[in-house]
């Protein structure tokens, strides 16, 4: 017998039954698609923004290389800290892997007579410039 006519067969509290099972289902598929995204490295992130700037978004992350584009927005504004070795050993006791450019300007500010200024890579004299200018090179 199959399972639409065993629950036909059990009465009135058969609909419930399926529709149970349906549910069930529907959240088994659910937590394996969330498994493969994560495996892939991909995570959801729900926003709350503004009706205009949602629905913009929305539309945009249909733009071939939408990712790369919004990567190169968030890197003006967003610093990955283990990419700089002086700004790591300043945000050791940091769990957040990303500071905006805001908290990496204090950092530094803040610390940079901890700072070995002659070990610097290009690439983090560079940031320093594009945070503070020559302010703090200049010392």
């Amino acid at each position: 017998m199959s399972t639409s006519t065993r629950h036909a067969a059990n009465g009135p509290g058969a609909s419930a039954s399926i529709a149970d099972e349906r549910r069930a289902q529907l959240r088994a598929a659910k937590r394996a698609q969330r498994i493969r995204e994560r495996q892939a490295g991909r995570t959801h992130l729900q926003l709350t923004l503004p009706a205009d700037l949602a629905e913009r978004l929305r539309v945009a992350q249909r733009i071939t290389g939408f990712e790369g584009l919004l990567g190169e927005v968030l890197d003006t504004w967003v610093v990955r800290v283990d990419e700089y070795p002086a700004l790591a050993d300043l945000a050791w006791s940091l769990t957040d892997r990303f500071l905006t450019i805001d908290d990496a300007r204090g950092l530094y500010e803040r610390n940079w007579r901890h700072v070995d200024q002659a070990g610097l890579s290009d690439a983090e004299r560079a940031l320093i410039h594009r945070l503070s200018g020559d302010e703090l090179l200049d010392d």
